[in-house]
């Protein structure tokens, strides 16, 4: 396959930086109204991460609290500024929350399509869009109201802005980009260190360009903007760095463990696809055609080349920092890694999926489409359902305390922090208040003065949830002590189109052979059904974690 066989030199040709006609115009906005609906389709809300810290911090800025956090995730400005933005404009609710999270994956699509058609033209913009569109990862992050998608897009933007400046040696474009850079540090600070991609350039291509300076000036600016922010909010402009610092090695998962292994994201590219489907597959696919026709590409399509060039350099440098750097040598750890993190490197990787789909022809390409769609719909609908299950029992505590004012309840991590963000997203409905566990504990054995014996006292503990948060008091639901009485099972709350799906799938089940049929219902009951949240009251003379009885789920 050649594309737009004229690009030669060292400009972008005019096939490719030609005015969008009105079939490009209405592609585009077909591809971006499918990706809204999906995002919209599947949207997550809460889980009870960061995402409780930044609309938190969102909102006390909008009260006119700047006052500064320990933790790094309360002073991600690159997130809390722009939900307090979209917050004082829609009000203070959900979807006000989540816009900034949706507009970024959509805008990092819509980078993916204009730049796409101008290094290989409109075919491989269309199926590159089309990929990432659908990606579950990409459709899940777009409502998990997290630093991730916002991160992706800087990231995602740096890359795509330095090659068009280098294209076309535009100053402006460097200093963009250069900016960009800057501002995926306001987003979450540590991943800065992608820089270490762009300082290999130099060397990888054998290339120097006076003209990067005006990059370099725009990430002093965005940089430096941070640090005067900081000098006002706390005297000195380099609070964020020692926050990072204080905070570094608390990150790191155990030495051994696979959250640091250097494979950790190849074993999730190429084998856990559940997260990104076939784009990993599609993206070496992509390689292996690049190897046929390398000769051909390199004496006529030197901007194709070039490009496919950029995209290993790209994708790949990604790949190796962030799975590579050591961040201590005694004990040998590498840098710490989770799954949301493969966003950061999905669209060079959907860049060279549309380029290996372009390949194709025909009922063949309609076929590769439907594989790469149908199940990365269904895995996007998985994604949803998991933290829908994962929160539905916390979300019941929310609405069990909700119908009982007139007692205390109490929970753990999970339900507390549900709590925090129901207040936060109604403002104008009655507070909710969930207290801890470890509190009702420490006021029976401390007689805390806080506490009000007048009160009849709920706890609900929640075996879905109950291991999630860290210093829990109680882990097992073995360790509850003997004198609570348990009175009930909560209801899980309701869950949404993801579930909908996989019940229909599990009654769908039914209709399968009775050899077959008990193993299918089995998984999709534990993929659609959260175990058991129990409901237990509090004597009023109360009791300690001395007491210890069994119950079986």
């Amino acid at each position: 396959m050649t594309v737009y066989s004229d690009i030669k030199g060292s400009s972008l040709s005019s096939a490719t930086s030609a005015p969008w006609t009105r079939n490009e115009w209405g592609i585009w906005l077909t591809v971006m109204v499918v990706a809204a609906i999906l995002r919209i389709a599947f949207h997550t809300g809460y889980f009870g991460s960061d995402e409780v810290t930044y609309i938190g911090s969102a909102f006390k800025i909008l009260q006119g609290d700047w006052s500064v956090s320990q933790y790094v995730g309360s002073n991600r400005y690159g997130v809390n500024l722009p939900i307090a933005a979209f917050v004082y404009i829609f009000g203070q609710n959900e979807f006000a929350a989540n816009v900034y999270s949706l507009l970024c994956s959509l805008g990092e699509i819509a980078l993916i399509f204009y730049f796409g058609r101008l290094m290989f033209g409109l075919r491989v913009a269309v199926l590159a869009t089309t990929v990432l569109a659908f990606l579950p990862l990409h459709v899940h992050f777009a409502g998990r109201l997290m630093a991730d998608s916002p991160l992706a897009l800087m990231i995602t933007a740096s890359f795509l802005l330095f090659w068009y400046g280098e294209r076309q040696n535009s100053a402006v474009s460097f200093f963009i980009a250069g900016m960009a850079v800057g501002l995926s540090f306001w987003v979450k600070q540590a991943t800065i260190i992608y820089l270490l991609v762009f300082i290999s350039y130099p060397i990888v291509f054998r290339r120097l360009n006076w003209i990067w300076g005006w990059m370099v000036l725009g990430f002093c600016l965005a940089i430096a903007s941070n640090m005067i922010l900081f000098w006002g909010l706390t005297e000195t402009p380099f609070y964020l760095f020692q926050a990072v610092e204080s905070r570094w090695g608390s990150s790191f998962p155990e030495v051994g463990s696979f959250g640091q292994a250097p494979i950790y994201y190849l074993v999730y590219l190429f084998v856990k696809i559940w997260h990104t489907w076939l784009i990993a597959y599609l993206a070496v696919a992509a390689v292996l055609i690049w190897l046929f026709r390398r000769y051909k590409l390199s004496q006529v399509n030197n901007q194709e080349n070039d490009s496919l060039l950029f995209l290993y350099w790209w994708g790949g440098g990604l790949l190796i920092v962030f799975s590579l750097l050591i961040v201590s040598w005694k004990p040998l750890i590498f840098i710490p890694k989770q799954t949301n993190y493969m966003l950061m490197f999905m669209a060079p990787l959907a860049l060279l999926a549309g380029y290996a789909l372009a390949a194709l022809r025909g009922i063949v390409l309609w076929v590769a489409m439907g594989f790469v769609i149908l199940p990365s719909t269904m895995l996007a609908a998985m994604e949803q359902n998991s933290i829908h299950v994962f929160t539905a029992n916390s979300k019941a505590v929310v609405e069990f305390a909700k119908h009982n004012t007139g007692a205390e309840v109490f929970s753990h991590a999970n339900p507390y922090r549900a709590a925090i963000f129901r207040n936060l997203v109604n403002p104008r409905s009655p507070e909710v208040k969930i207290r801890s566990v470890d509190e009702l504990l420490k006021g029976n054995d401390n007689k805390d003065a806080t506490q009000q014996v007048n009160l009849p006292k709920y706890v609900v503990m929640d075996t879905e949830t109950l291991s999630w948060g860290a210093g829990e008091p109680i882990r097992d639901i073995k360790a509850v002590p003997s004198c609570w009485i348990q009175t009930g099972v909560l209801e899980p709350s309701e869950f949404g189109l993801g579930w909908r799906i996989l019940n229909a799938m599990r009654v769908a089940g039914q209709l399968l052979p009775a050899t077959v049929q008990e193993k299918v219902t089995r998984g999709f009951n534990q993929l659609t059904q959260p175990r058991p949240a129990y409901l237990y009251v509090v004597p009023e003379e109360g009791c300690g974690l001395e007491k210890v009885h069994t119950i079986t789920p």
